[in-house]
């Protein structure tokens, strides 16, 4: 048997998704998810080139992933990965976000949308609990976008439409 045979015969063991690297039978160590199988390389790249920030902070508030593109709206450097989140925030956001985490993993909200400007730009923070097949909580991911050239594109398209 093939060792996708393997992962499929396992995930239907288990009910739960199985995700690898498959670095044995490919030279090139494809990432295999249900929906579908990439390359670290083609994975990484997808990610950086979204225009959003990502990051992921796993059930134990453990900084895991963040985004590396050129559309950074809010710095961050590998340091960050295998902190806990609130050691990242200004010491005024933290009962926010603490209070935010609870919420997701209680089950009160899987969505929480903030509004950030800074200058003149206009910044979309989504915050969403990611919760695994059986409903549970398994994280935080933070997805950021610069919406300017958004917003200037939807006033340019009204102005046309006059």
């Amino acid at each position: 048997a093939s060792n996708s045979d393997a992962m499929s015969w396992l995930q239907q063991q288990s009910g739960q998704s199985i995700a690898a690297v498959d670095s044995d039978n490919n030279n090139d160590g494809r990432v295999i998810i249900p929906s579908g199988d990439l390359t670290l390389d083609q994975l990484t790249a997808m990610l950086n080139t979204i225009p959003t920030d990502l990051t992921f902070i796993d059930s134990d508030n453990i900084v895991r992933y963040y985004s590396e593109g050129k559309h950074q709206v809010f710095t961050r450097t590998r340091t960050i990965i295998g902190r806990d989140v609130f050691l990242c925030h200004p010491p005024q956001l933290i009962p926010k976000i603490k209070k935010l985490i609870e919420a997701f993993r209680s089950g009160e909200k899987d969505l929480e949308i903030v509004p950030v400007k800074i200058g003149s730009k206009l910044n979309l923070v989504r915050y969403y609990a990611v919760r695994n097949k059986l409903g549970e909580y398994i994280g935080t991911v933070e997805v950021t976008e610069e919406m300017s050239d958004i917003l200037e594109l939807i006033e340019q398209r009204t102005e046309s439409n006059k």
